[in-house]
């Protein structure tokens, strides 16, 4: 639901939708984190993939996309509104190759409603904000959200 918002509960935080205001709870981070960048991707389990990698990831992803969008599902011939989610973003280097990608061929952008961004780790969360915040600005880019779970 890209129209989720994050609110305070007794036990932590959760998503709320919008729109059936449904409810469930984020995960949480791991706590004492080390600082050591090492040794931090390591307790997190963190891979960063390298720009190739992003690329064929973003290849595959806007390839479903066009392939969802031309589908004419339901009886009231909407097209599937696409949402691109990243759930381990990381510091963004995906999501920037997307924006990149949708930057620089405005069709492949025409169905998608927002892009999601999802890291346990808050250094990661805000590189990747930093990372993408140029593209943000691009007429046309769709609504974009990095959150951390914590």
């Amino acid at each position: 639901d890209c129209n989720e918002r994050i609110q305070p509960n007794g036990s932590g935080e959760e998503l709320v939708s919008a729109s059936t205001g449904k409810k469930r709870p984020l995960a949480q981070a791991p706590s004492s984190l080390p600082t050591d960048p090492t040794k931090r991707a390591a307790r997190l389990g963190q891979y960063f993939a390298s720009e190739d990698n992003a690329a064929a990831v973003v290849d595959v992803a806007i390839e479903l996309a066009r392939n969802a969008a031309s589908k004419n599902e339901g009886s009231n011939g909407n097209k599937p509104t696409v949402v691109f989610i990243e759930p381990s973003c990381g510091d963004g280097r995906i999501l920037e190759c997307l924006m990149e990608r949708l930057r620089s061929n405005p069709a492949d952008m025409a169905d998608v409603c927002c892009i999601l961004g999802f890291d346990i780790d808050d250094r990661a969360v805000q590189a990747c904000q930093s990372r993408i915040r140029p593209y943000c600005d691009t007429p046309g880019i769709p609504t974009v959200s990095i959150q951390q779970l914590n």
